[in-house]
């Protein structure tokens, strides 16, 4: 490629122009003004050439530089096409063609020096990209495209070619020329060619490929010949070749011009010994102008192809079909050529290879297998498919399929085997019962696993239930393979693991199991495919499983109601024994003796049977009755008994559940409060012996067992709580009393017990039922009742007027709520408990812990043990008077007074003695416990202390 320049200036700018002259496939030579008739490669000269910049447009008749004596052209594109023809596209300007109207363009065979063809140009291209560079006449329409005619020799040859550009006044384009000699075209003279594929079969070789080459060009006849180079390049045939269009071919080569039908797709055939022992092969693809091929020609010679002698054989499948152990797969090799029977042979390697069978086969089609090993003669007939009696073979021996090609037809000699792997033989045998379910009391449901590689021989599932003590067969099913990659997991040595589960369902409507027996499930693989049988006519392979039928019982008390007509119950009961107990029952005992029974209708139970699939007609053991009796027969101990039985009046031959004892009575003191005046409980008593007692008392007993006073209670509440928790007892569902009391003055000071009592007689004594409450203690009346009080471990406010607990009211800051106890100020309550349940407990020392954690205290180590024992936060140490104030401010205290004046504190304020700005001052620290003008406080040691004084309130 030549690239041509020119450098100007528009204003400040400096600018470039290229013009390209572009050949392709060619190279571009040398201009002259010769004749193509006379001029050699000698004679030619160069000639220079210039770029305009910008000329302005013109055509034929307008303006041009005629002081331009260049002479311009390039070649755009030369190719050779598949016709033998140069197609050529290009221009040629110069101000020479002035007055030589004929343009023409010329094939010159720089090699033989003679001219090959010529053609004019009758339709000028218009080329304004010319015009724009070469300001010289015609420019504008300089560009020709044109076809020139080669000879076949001068391709063969690979001969020189040169295009001539001419402009002539004479119309055969000779005389008074003007030419331009572009550089020689160079004839691709390459050989190419490829083996697509060689294929063999039944002896036939089958070439297909392509051999291409500008060589080739003058020799018509195409021919293959086939060498056995084992046997010194003896030519084992040849064909002539008819040509196969290969478009893909004329894509790759477009120079070459056979490329487009340079295809072969043929056939030759092969003697048997050549294809027996394998000889290696070449290929040559030979064009000759010569009718028998032998000379003028020229070769491409393939790399060689050795037909080998692979033995190949694969088993695709072996497997127990209908009773037959069916074998298919395929075997390829050329050894087999000349053995025209095929065997199958069968033997027990384990039984010292002994022969079970042999099966002569008739081959199959395997396209497939041809694909693969193109080389081998029978490859595409390879294929076998063979069956062997199953039920005489023994799978867990190991057996060994042979492929036998022969020459005798008897199939035991002149032959060539293949050995396939050995197969079946000794396997794991593992099964496990996951689960089985006899809900509904007609079937027997069995899940599980059985895992065994046999099953690829033995592959009908059965399932059988059977009897070990009567020894016999109960039921059998067949179960279809199920999914257990859980298996696969834990065996990954057993190939068929993922599909080793079963499912299967044993009819027992006719059957009636035995729990007094022992039953298995006997997990069988057979080659039987026998649907009315047990696999026993086949090869089979077991594994016993067991079936835990015996000792599988259970019930539930879903109501247990006592009423007036006796007992109503709700619930359900199972029992592995009912196939031989099939009436069921429930019996009340009262202390051990029976006082009433209902025979049992059983109903669906669907959560049942989930909850117990394993028991026989779970499904069906639900039930809803009454047992009729006079619930005050019921004595100090009631239980229920569920039985199944043979007998249709509930003796017999029985299986009993027990249930838990109850009790005949029963009762429960939820709440005592116990104030300053008034006693007030609430809780519940049930009894079976209530019925006809209509009245209810509480009577209270001193801690001499003399009552001291009774009241009678007019009305019972719900107590679903105890109706929950004591179905069996009569009364339940209205067991409760409450009630509130103002305290005899004999009751103060004395620890008293509380009876609830059911009686029939209107004053409370007659024919009754008693309960008796935990003993407890009423403290002393309180001495002065004014101020708050503590009373029974609780805080009070006694109104000083009336000298009675205040109730619902705020009092300093503290509210009493409705039974009159302090309710919101109980961070103060527990600071002051920890000092009266430390009261006679802790020896006053400054020199021990302080806090009283090893017996001793001080006023403020120990106001620092309340403190935190009450809520607050964790203190950084012990406190001592002179610190603990911002620990105070820190958990919500605040000053509320400081300085020596009279001041009053409420319940709750703690106070401090001495002076704030002097550590070394003696100073003490309690908590207020009352509210009054002579009011209580409380700490480890109490000191009265003139002087400053300073108080801290919640």
């Amino acid at each position: 490629m030549k690239e041509h320049k020119k450098m100007y200036k528009r204003g400040k700018l400096w600018v470039t122009a290229t013009l390209f002259a572009l050949a392709l496939g060619i190279q571009i030579g040398s201009s002259t003004t010769a004749s193509a008739d006379t001029v050699t490669s000698a004679q030619q000269a160069t000639t220079q050439t210039s770029v305009a910049a910008q000329p302005a447009p013109q055509t034929e008749d307008s303006s041009y530089n005629k002081a331009d004596q260049g002479n311009y052209a390039a070649l755009d594109s030369v190719q050779l096409t598949q016709q033998g023809q140069l197609d050529v596209s290009g221009w040629h300007a110069t101000n020479a063609a002035v007055n030589r109207p004929n343009h023409w363009l010329i094939a010159y065979d720089q090699t033989a020096q003679r001219e090959l063809s010529r053609g004019q140009v009758q339709s000028p291209v218009a080329r304004p990209d010319v015009a724009r560079v070469h300001d010289v006449y015609g420019a504008a329409n300089a560009g020709f495209q044109a076809q020139l005619a080669l000879t076949p020799a001068a391709i063969a040859h690979g001969d020189a070619i040169q295009v001539v550009s001419r402009y002539t006044d004479d119309p055969a384009g000779n005389g008074n020329p003007v030419d331009y000699w572009f550089a020689p075209v160079k004839i691709d003279s390459s050989n190419a060619a490829h083996l697509d594929q060689v294929q063999l079969s039944a002896n036939q070789l089958t070439i297909t490929g392509w051999h291409a080459t500008n060589l080739a060009a003058d020799k018509p006849n195409h021919y293959l010949i086939v060498l056995d180079s084992s046997d010194y390049n003896r030519e084992l045939g040849r064909i002539k070749v008819d040509s196969v269009a290969r478009p893909d071919v004329a894509r790759a080569f477009p120079g070459i011009v056979n490329a487009g039908d340079s295809g072969f797709a043929d056939r030759l055939t092969l003697t048997a010994g050549v294809v027996s022992r394998g000889a290696e092969l070449t290929i040559i693809s030979r064009y000759t102008s010569s009718a028998d091929g032998n000379s003028d020609y020229v070769d491409y010679w393939f790399p060689p192809v050795r037909l080998g002698q692979e033995n190949v054989a694969n088993l695709d499948n072996i497997s127990v079909v209908d009773g037959q152990l069916v074998a298919s797969g395929w075997h390829a090799a050329n050894r087999a050529s000349g053995r025209g029977h095929h065997y199958l042979i069968l033997l027990d390697r384990t039984a010292n290879n002994q022969e079970l069978g042999r099966i002569e086969v008739t081959s199959l089609t395997r396209p497939d297998v041809a694909r693969a090993f193109p080389l081998i003669n029978n490859a595409a007939n390879a294929g076998f498919r063979a069956g062997f009696q199953a039920n005489r073979l023994n799978f867990n021996h190991q057996l060994q399929l042979i492929s036998r090609y022969s020459g005798s037809a008897d199939g035991n000699s002149d032959y060539v085997d293949y050995w396939f792997p050995p197969f079946a033989g000794p396997t794991e045998n593992l099964a496990h019962l996951d689960g089985f379910d006899w809900s509904n009391g007609h079937q027997l449901k069995v899940t599980g696993w059985h895992a065994n590689d046999i099953t690829r021989f033995e592959s009908n599932h059965y399932l059988i239930l059977f009897d070990n003590t009567a020894g016999r067969q109960v039921a059998v099913t067949m179960s279809q393979p199920v999914a257990r990659p859980d298996v696969a997991r834990a065996f990954p040595a057993i190939t068929t693991a993922a599909r080793s589960g079963f499912s299967g369902s044993f009819d027992l409507t006719n059957w009636h199991l035995d729990p007094q027996h022992q039953y298995s499930v006997v997990s069988r693989y057979s080659t039987s495919a026998d649907p009315n049988g047990n696999g026993g006519d086949g090869q089979y392979t077991d594994e016993w499983l067991s079936l835990p039928l015996a000792n599988r019982r259970s019930f539930y008390f879903d109501q247990l109601q006592m009423t007036a007509a006796g007992l109503r119950l709700a619930g359900w009961a199972v029992d592995s024994s009912a196939p031989a107990r099939p009436y069921a029952y429930v019996i009340v005992l009262s202390d051990g003796r029976e006082i009433g029974r209902s025979q049992l209708t059983l109903t669906a139970r669907p959560d049942i049977a989930r909850l117990y699939p394993q028991t026989f007609n779970s499904l069906n053991s639900g039930f809803n009755t009454v047992v009729h009796f006079d619930p005050a027969k019921v004595g100090q101990q009631m239980q229920v008994l569920v039985r199944f039985t043979d007998d249709p009046a509930g003796n017999g031959n029985a299986s009993d559940q027990a249930s838990p004892i109850y009790s005949n009575s029963a009762g429960y003191l939820d709440q005592l409060v116990v104030t300053p005046t008034t006693l007030q409980l609430a809780g519940w008593h049930i009894s079976d012996q209530t019925a006809g007692k209509p009245y209810q008392y509480l009577i209270a007993l001193g801690q001499n067992g003399s009552e001291l006073k009774r009241w009678r209670l007019t009305d019972l509440t719900a107590r679903p709580d105890v109706t929950a928790s004591f179905p069996a007892i009569l009364g339940n569902d209205q067991a409760g009393f409450a009630a509130s009391f103002a305290i005899p003055a004999n009751m103060y000071g004395q620890t008293i017990q509380l009876i609830h009592r059911y009686s029939d007689d209107q004053g409370g004594n007659g024919h009754y039922t008693d309960w008796y409450a935990a003993p407890f203690y009423i403290p002393a009346a309180v001495a002065d009742p004014r101020g708050i009080q503590r009373f029974a471990g609780n805080t009070y406010y006694f109104d000083p007027t009336t000298r009675q607990p205040v109730t619902n009211r705020w009092v300093d800051g503290v509210y009493f709520g409705a039974d009159g106890r302090m309710t919101n100020g109980q961070f103060s309550a527990r600071i002051i408990n920890w000092f009266v349940e430390h009261e006679g407990r802790l020896t006053y020392s400054q020199r021990g812990a302080r806090n009283g954690s090893d017996g001793t205290a001080d006023c403020s180590g120990s106001m620092t043990a309340a403190l935190q024992a009450a809520g607050a936060t964790a203190p950084a140490y012990v406190y001592a008077t002179s610190n603990i104030t911002p620990y105070l401010l820190q958990n919500g205290y605040r000053l509320i007074y400081q300085g020596d004046n009279e001041y009053i504190p409420q319940y709750g304020d703690i106070v401090i003695w001495g002076h704030i700005n002097n550590p070394w001052e003696s100073r003490h620290i309690v908590i207020a416990s009352g509210s009054s003008d002579n009011q209580r406080a409380i700490s480890v040691c109490w000191l009265t202390r003139a002087g400053i004084n300073r108080l801290a309130g919640p």
